[in-house]
């Protein structure tokens, strides 16, 4: 009886140790990675920017107005682009001597028409200074065709596509279904 006790006691404490030692490897792990987060934002370098170089901006998908910045998220995926970073980029570019032009990767756009014509007003500022912007599309879509009509250049690569579907506005007028089910319907007329 007395060994089927210490044995137990020895299970006890193993399994105590085992969970201590997981805790304390937990931890170290977590706090290592952080201390290699802090070290590596401490030798973050501005880029070298050659002469003559090109901004090479990719654009897809929502583009938001604004992303709040998550330096985890950053330095696993990247930056994700939004509608003031793409603002600063071009009026940076526009200033930037070593900056011959820009070019903007265009795939997939699903933002709304309303964000599509701010951006294509700041690519129109963008040329104002003088330099090239550029639109290379992969498979272009009536989204992805406005943008890049705003820019000097557009470019498609040999086996991509344009479907261009095109735009369309209808008003619904209800005034004569409501006559119909016998509600009165009382509108403002402007104009």
């Amino acid at each position: 009886c007395r060994c089927i006790n210490i044995i137990i006691a020895c299970e006890i404490q193993m399994r105590r140790f085992f969970i201590w030692f997981t805790i304390i490897l937990g931890i170290a792990i977590v706090f290592l990675f952080f201390i290699y987060l802090f070290i590596s934002s401490l030798f973050d370098t501005e880029p070298i920017v050659a002469k003559n170089s090109y901004v090479h901006i990719r654009m897809g998908g929502r583009i938001s107005e604004y992303h709040a910045p998550d330096p985890l998220q950053e330095y696993l995926r990247g930056t994700a682009i939004d509608l003031k970073k793409i603002r600063q980029s071009l009026k940076m570019a526009a200033v930037d001597d070593r900056i011959k032009g820009v070019i903007l990767d265009i795939s997939y756009l699903q933002t709304g028409f309303a964000k599509l014509h701010e951006l294509h007003q700041i690519i129109n500022d963008f040329r104002k200074s003088g330099k090239k912007i550029l639109a290379f599309l992969e498979f272009g879509l009536t989204r992805d065709y406005y943008l890049a009509t705003a820019c000097d250049s557009i470019y498609l690569q040999p086996d991509g596509m344009l479907l261009l579907t095109g735009l369309s506005a209808g008003i619904t007028f209800y005034k004569g279904l409501f006559e119909k089910i016998g509600i009165e319907a009382d509108f403002e007329h402007i104009g």
